[in-house]
């Protein structure tokens, strides 16, 4: 699913849904944007922080390192880490001694193991 859908659906601004045919098109692009000013202001008054950008089946993993089989069938390590701000996405750390890493890529996973 799209972020701009993602967004809406946890807004609850079924108004601000990007229809398909609008796709890559600018109306779509406002759309988005005001749906990520909205959780902005939600994130400035309350502390809000969306899921939309978030990989499903990482949710409560932050902080511990697993081994994913990706949908490509790589497997990795990593250490389950989140971004910061109002969207947040997972992130792919190294080591415990890392400071950051990349955005999780290969998902859905089909399998994860906690190590």
């Amino acid at each position: 699913m799209q972020l701009g859908n993602l967004l809406a659906a946890e807004l609850d601004r079924w108004d601000l849904t990007p229809l398909p045919v609008e796709r890559g098109t600018m109306k779509a692009y406002e759309k988005y944007r005001m749906l990520s000013d909205l959780v902005f202001q939600k994130n400035r008054q309350t502390g809000y922080r969306s899921k939309a950008e978030l990989t499903p089946q990482l949710i409560g993993l932050e902080g511990k390192q697993v081994e994913v089989l990706d949908c490509y069938g790589e497997k990795r390590r990593f250490v389950v880490g989140k971004s910061t701000g109002w969207i947040p996405c997972h992130l792919e750390i190294a080591s415990r001694r890392s400071t950051g890493g990349p955005a999780v890529m290969g998902a859905p996973f089909k399998s994860i193991k906690v190590i």
